[in-house]
């Protein structure tokens, strides 16, 4: 049996992630192929645009024979922890053989050079770093530009996916991990271009700002019309044409009918929604010098209490505290654990894995994972406290909460409730 792994947020699912999925099972000629997704929330500090079981279902009907979730610690971390606690995850399953993930730059050996480059650093690069953080540059930033004058090596680590590309691998040789890097260069626009790609091939930003573009009342109009046929409908006026076609042009029709469907009952979620939640946290640990939070510094701590009385939104309130030294995504990731009080002393390593969906015909990709993994795969939430160890079950719980929180939002926002995550069905297609 031949098992290739995507690691992935979909948020949403676009053109590109179907060509991944695609371009994953043409090269690695795999057998099953497991997608690991983050949950509720992502790796930017903000909230997924969808619920995660939505993504999940997506993810299953476009390729996917297993979803599983990545836990919020390594979801919500930096670049290294997201990548490290992924692969732990596949690793301890002990029968996947190829990870397969897409970046701009695809020369592997200049990727691994870069890696081991920074799991064991020479003096040179520590002072390159520190020279460029007294400049004051953010620590991504310092970094990316003292390996390329170290290896001179251009701007591969300008790029968020290049960037997650060496994180995997050097998690991948820090594990000591059997698993094969497949490199599938990536197609179309690139990650922050928030314009619509001519070829369809936009980032998942662009498809959010497709999103914003269309007001609710055309949305609406869409979802009242929809022709299951596909796309072309002869039935949308004229209004809401040009934004309709540009949109249907960069999502799969499978995802595309689950996003129209599901538009303003559980659907676009985003970090103002969170504003009040998120004012609350830092109000009532307003008295508190020191946060055992994970991301949150003493110095960015402070600097969240000096300036507190000048919120008014949450995407405010980040921008406010944004600097040369700190990035958006820094920031907003300190502020959502601090708001979700995600603990600063989970593991690094992931202790469980559990089943956000699966496709019927992979009974056999599950029999092996229950053979040979070293760590409990969950199914079922209920069964959780019988399986799993305390450290694995106060992430357990911490996930759950998280979700409930989240859910809560949608609730408020769209008057839907969402099941409970021990009464919710998960996918199987």
């Amino acid at each position: 049996m031949r098992v290739a792994a995507i690691i992935a947020e979909y948020n949403p699912f676009h053109n590109g992630h179907a060509y991944h999925i695609r371009e994953t099972r043409r090269i690695t000629e795999c057998d099953y192929l497991i997608v690991v997704m983050s949950g509720d929330y992502t790796q930017r500090g903000i909230p997924a645009f969808m619920p995660k079981h939505e993504r999940a279902k997506i993810a299953l009907m476009e390729g996917a024979d297993l979803v599983l979730e990545l836990p919020l610690t390594y979801a919500t971390g930096t670049a290294e922890r997201f990548a490290y606690g992924a692969v732990s995850l596949l690793n301890r399953l002990g029968c996947v053989d190829y990870l397969s993930f897409g970046c701009e730059n695809d020369d592997l050996e200049m990727l691994q050079a870069i890696a081991d480059l920074l799991i064991d650093p020479p003096a040179q690069l520590a002072e390159q770093i520190d020279s460029f953080l007294k400049d004051g540059l953010s620590y991504p930033r310092a970094r990316a530009m003292a390996v390329k004058s170290v290896m001179q090596s251009g701007n591969i680590l300008e790029s968020p996916n290049n960037i997650l590309a060496v994180e995997y691998l050097k998690a991948l040789k820090r594990q000591k991990s059997q698993i094969s890097p497949v490199i599938i260069k990536r197609k179309g626009a690139g990650y922050h271009d928030t314009q619509p790609d001519s070829l369809g091939m936009s980032s998942a930003s662009g498809i959010r700002n497709l999103f914003v573009r269309i007001t609710p009342s055309q949305m609406h109009e869409i979802s009242d019309t929809f022709d299951a046929t596909g796309c072309n409908s002869p039935l949308f006026s004229d209004a809401i044409k040009e934004p309709f076609d540009e949109l249907c042009r960069q999502v799969p029709d499978f995802a595309y009918q689950e996003m129209i469907n599901q538009y303003e009952k559980t659907w676009p979620v985003a970090i103002d929604d969170f504003s009040n939640l998120l004012h609350y946290s830092i109000l009532a640990n307003m008295n508190q010098e020191k946060m055992a939070i994970q991301d949150m510094s003493e110095n960015l701590w402070n600097r969240v209490r000096n300036t507190q009385e000048q919120f008014t939104g949450a995407t405010q309130f980040i921008a406010s505290l944004n600097s040369k030294e700190l990035t958006y995504s820094r920031v907003a990731r300190a502020l959502l654990h601090l708001m979700l009080g995600t603990p600063d002393n989970f593991p690094a390593d992931c202790p469980y894995a559990r089943v956000l969906g699966f496709r019927k015909g992979s009974s056999d990709l599950l029999s092996c994972i229950k053979k040979q993994t070293s760590i409990p795969l969950v199914t079922k939430l209920a069964d959780a406290h019988a399986v799993l160890n305390s450290v694995a079950m106060d992430m357990m719980d911490h996930e759950i909460k998280s979700t409930r929180i989240y859910k809560s939002v949608v609730t408020q926002k769209y008057g839907t409730h969402l099941p409970d995550e021990y009464r919710t069905v998960f996918p199987i297609v």
